[in-house]
C-alpha cells in the first residue's frame, strides 16, 4: 500500500509540474506584452508631443543693413565671412550646415524659414516637369526662396551627375567612372566632365 501511495503522489507531482511551468511561461509572456505595448505607446506619445507642439524657433532678429560687409563684393573674403558669421544665430548656422533631400522639402517656404544651406536631388529626385526648362524653373524658385531669409544667404543645389545629367530627360548619359577610366584617355574624360557641367549649368544647378 505504501508503495502504491508513493507512486500515486509521484504521478500527481509530475502532473502538477507542467501546469506550474505553463503558468510561469504565460506570466512571462504577459509581462513581455505589457513591456512591448508600453514601449510602443511611449514612443508614439513622444512622437505626437514633438509633432504637434508649437515650434520653438529662436526670436527673429532684424535683417542686416544693405551695406553690411558680407554683402560687399569688393571686400576681402575673410572680412566678409567673419562679418557674416558674427551676425548668424545658432539656428541659422545649423540650417546652413544641413543638406536636405529635395523630396523632403514639402513647402518651398521652409527653405528660408529654416535657413537651409543645401538641397539635393538624390536617387532620381526630380521636379514634376522633368525637362531642362522645368528643372531651371524649379531650381530658380529654390534659389529665390533662399534669398528671402533674414541674411539672404544663397543656397547650394546639388545633384548626382557623375557621368552626365542623367536625371533630366534628354540629357546625355556617359559611361560610368569605371568605363571612363578604362578608356585611358584623360582628354576624353575632361570633355565628358565639361559637357556634363554645361548641361548642369543650363538647368540652374551649381
Amino acid at each position: 500500500m505504501a508503495k502504491t501511495k508513493r507512486a500515486v503522489l509521484r504521478r500527481k507531482k509530475i502532473k502538477r509540474r507542467p501546469k506550474r511551468k505553463l503558468a510561469f511561461k504565460n506570466l512571462f509572456k504577459n509581462k513581455l506584452r505589457v513591456l512591448y505595448f508600453g514601449a510602443l505607446f511611449l514612443t508614439f506619445g513622444i512622437g505626437a508631443f514633438y509633432a504637434f507642439r508649437p515650434e520653438m524657433l529662436e526670436a527673429q532678429l532684424p535683417p542686416p543693413p544693405p551695406d553690411a560687409l558680407y554683402k560687399q563684393a569688393n571686400q576681402p573674403i575673410n572680412v566678409r565671412v567673419n562679418d557674416l558669421l558674427g551676425r548668424m544665430t545658432l539656428e541659422e548656422k545649423i540650417g546652413q550646415m544641413a543638406l536636405v533631400d529635395k523630396n523632403s522639402v514639402i513647402k518651398t517656404e521652409d527653405i528660408s524659414k529654416y535657413y537651409l544651406g543645401g538641397i539635393l536631388s538624390g536617387a532620381g529626385a526630380k521636379p514634376k516637369i522633368n525637362t531642362p526648362q522645368g528643372w531651371l524653373d524649379y531650381v530658380s524658385g529654390i534659389k529665390a526662396q533662399a534669398l528671402k531669409s533674414r541674411l539672404g544667404i544663397p543656397v547650394f543645389y546639388g545633384i548626382d551627375a557623375n557621368h552626365g545629367h542623367s536625371n533630366v530627360l534628354g540629357a546625355t548619359v556617359f559611361p560610368h567612372a569605371l568605363g571612363l577610366g578604362a578608356s585611358r584617355d584623360p582628354a576624353l574624360v575632361q570633355q565628358v566632365a565639361k559637357a556634363t557641367a554645361e548641361e548642369l549649368n543650363a538647368t540652374g544647378i551649381n
